[in-house]
């Protein structure tokens, strides 16, 4: 038996949002380097830098796709752009080379740019001296940020004010 539509509609208005979030949920961030900021604005100023599955607390949805958010333990409320946003926390598996944890999603995009680049890709740029040096200077880059820790990059953010420190 086929239920009516207008039948469907007020169920369905009636029932209350899957998603829907109240005041002081939880919610983490879901994006790389998201930013923690002062006003609904994309150029405004950065409080913090936040990392993948920071958990944070809803506070209100405002314009332009922004959401205003606090951390947890703290008053102070900032925003941050809703894509960057995840109402669960984010897959984390156990990379056993060094036994720290890692985003599946951040792990698998890291070095695509060099994980495509074959030894044929570099024969072609070979011919091209624009392509070459952009071929090496891709590889030189995949070096660098192999060598750069988690340690290191909270100690750029406390130097540069943007990290977020653990509520006591």
């Amino acid at each position: 038996m086929k239920a009516p539509g207008w039948l469907l509609l007020l169920l369905s208005m009636a029932a209350p949002s899957a998603h829907a979030l109240k005041d002081g949920d939880t919610i983490y961030v879901k994006a790389r380097n998201t930013k923690l900021l002062v006003a609904a604005k994309a150029d405004a100023d950065a409080k913090a830098v936040l990392r993948v599955g920071e958990p944070l607390l809803w506070r209100a949805k405002d314009a332009g796709g922004f959401h205003r958010v606090s951390l947890p333990g703290k008053t102070e409320v900032y925003f941050v752009y809703g894509a960057n946003l995840s109402l669960q926390a984010p897959r984390q598996e156990l990379w056993t080379a060094s036994g720290t944890k890692v985003d599946t999603k951040a792990f698998a995009s890291s070095g695509a740019a060099t994980k495509g680049l074959s030894e044929g890709a570099f024969q072609l740029a070979v011919n091209d001296a624009q392509m070459e040096r952009a071929a090496r200077d891709l590889v030189a880059l995949e070096v660098l940020q192999a060598e750069v820790t988690e340690a290191e990059v909270d100690a750029h953010l406390r130097r540069a004010k943007l990290a977020v420190e653990p509520a006591p």
